[in-house]
């Protein structure tokens, strides 16, 4: 309910009310064990809501938590790929902060790192490039999740941009393709809302440029 009820302030804006739900659910979930799989979750969304306040050491503090944190033996399948999104999330916001910081070559191992969490199987990512290369263009659920697919190509086309703070434009150009490739593949047309589209448009000017 807490986390429910801080998910609909976020929505509304008021990311001062979701921060003080998120924490209430914490300190909930942190004495009940079998809410134990939803402590990484929810603390990314204390971190998210407390970089929209702009309290961006706090967040940092918390996204480094969830990097470094196990998943530990006792988490079924589901709680599993929580936990793996959260972290992936968790470091390409990391990445973010890094590229604001000035700091691309740190950002980029941060992105990089989200990349392997979100994909989970490098060959999923293979399977995804060479079916973009024979042309194909229908959707193929390979990431199972379209949450994870937008996540995966944000990540993708993160690396990109921080390759290209680097002058490092031919490895750029790569990421920033198959983030074009994933958008294309494993993303339905019904859940690409305006700003997606928006994004992936721009992706394909800066591809163009290079």
């Amino acid at each position: 309910m807490l986390v429910a009820q801080g998910q609909l302030a976020e929505h509304e804006g008021n990311s001062l009310r979701a921060v003080q739900n998120f924490k209430e659910a914490l300190n909930h979930i942190k004495t009940s064990p079998f809410e134990e799989s939803a402590e990484v979750p929810v603390t990314l969304m204390l971190a998210e809501s407390l970089e929209h306040l702009g309290r961006i050491q706090e967040a940092a503090s918390l996204y480094e938590e969830i990097v470094k944190r196990d998943p530990g033996q006792g988490f079924d399948m589901y709680a599993q790929e929580r936990f793996l999104d959260a972290q992936g999330a968790a470091l390409d916001r990391l990445g973010q902060l890094a590229m604001d910081a000035g700091e691309p070559r740190k950002a980029l191992d941060y992105h990089l790192t989200a990349v392997t969490k979100f994909a989970r199987d490098p060959q999923v990512l293979d399977a995804v490039w060479s079916a973009f290369e024979r042309g194909e263009r229908g959707f193929q659920p390979l990431l199972k999740k379209t949450a994870r697919a937008k996540n995966l190509a944000g990540a993708l086309n993160n690396a990109g941009m921080a390759l290209l703070a680097q002058g490092r434009n031919v490895e750029a150009r790569n990421f920033l393709l198959r983030c074009i490739a994933v958008s294309t593949i494993c993303v339905p047309e019904e859940d690409r809302d305006p700003s997606f589209t928006q994004a992936i448009r721009q992706v394909s000017e800066i591809v163009a440029d290079l």
